[in-house]
């Protein structure tokens, strides 16, 4: 794609951003939901 808009490079930018965001937030998740989960496992027994 020779001719870009800017538009067009501002909603590429925006969806990487959300991309990257989303990973982010997903990892964050996944620690917390292991360490209660590692928590729940060490109390149980």
């Amino acid at each position: 794609m020779a001719f870009d808009y800017p538009g067009e490079k501002l909603k590429n930018y925006k969806s990487n951003l959300e991309t990257q965001t989303h990973v982010l937030v997903v990892r964050v998740e996944n620690k917390l939901y292991k360490s209660s989960f590692d928590k729940f496992k060490s109390a149980q027994n």
